[in-house]
């Protein structure tokens, strides 16, 4: 189940990758995606990639396994197909390790397009609200960067905390209409 992409010794990073596919086309478009992440981050990071199709995770012990590896990966990838509900074997694999996954920071990531107006919004919108409730980013594409940890050293949040970031501007320039207490 695991492959590593990347194979230079001097990469410094490595990214754990998990991909849930829900069949062999689907697994296709989970391929091509992770050739592109490592093509786009093959020189600063090496990838190792777990695959876990629909049906291993409808199996306890593959399913465990899938959790625990999944607790601590960077990316967790859904390739499935669009307007359709997740199986309950596989929303039941999602809400453990996601509830055990703690303060790890990484990014759920789903292979789908979104549905036509009017069709249903699944695996979108559950998908959505995992990544939130597990503190986790939600993307439908390639990250623009892989920068999510923090570093810990004096000049970086120094660093950090002089940038103005558009959010910082937005704060700092939203003057509210003054609120008149009534008597």
């Amino acid at each position: 189940m695991k492959e590593k992409r990347g194979t230079a010794p001097e990469r410094q990073q490595c990214c754990s990758v998990v991909v849930v596919h829900e069949n062999p086309a689907c697994r296709e478009a989970a391929a091509d995606f992770c050739d592109h992440l490592v093509e786009r981050y093959r020189t600063g990071c090496e990838f190792e990639v777990n695959w876990w199709s629909f049906d291993l995770l409808a199996q306890e012990a593959s399913a465990r396994q899938a959790g625990e590896v999944a607790r601590q990966a960077d990316f967790v990838v859904f390739a499935c197909t669009a307007g359709r509900e997740l199986p309950a074997p596989v929303r039941a694999w999602v809400e453990n390790w996601t509830a055990a996954r703690g303060e790890a920071e990484g990014a759920v990531v789903v292979l789908t397009q979104p549905p036509a107006c009017g069709e249903g919004a699944e695996p979108h919108v559950s998908l959505r609200q995992i990544a939130h409730r597990a503190g986790m980013d939600y993307l439908t594409q390639l990250p623009p960067s892989l920068g999510w940890q923090i570093p810990d050293s004096p000049e970086c949040f120094s660093e950090r905390a002089a940038k103005m970031t558009s959010v910082l501007d937005e704060i700092l320039h939203y003057h509210p209409a003054p609120h008149l207490a009534r008597p």
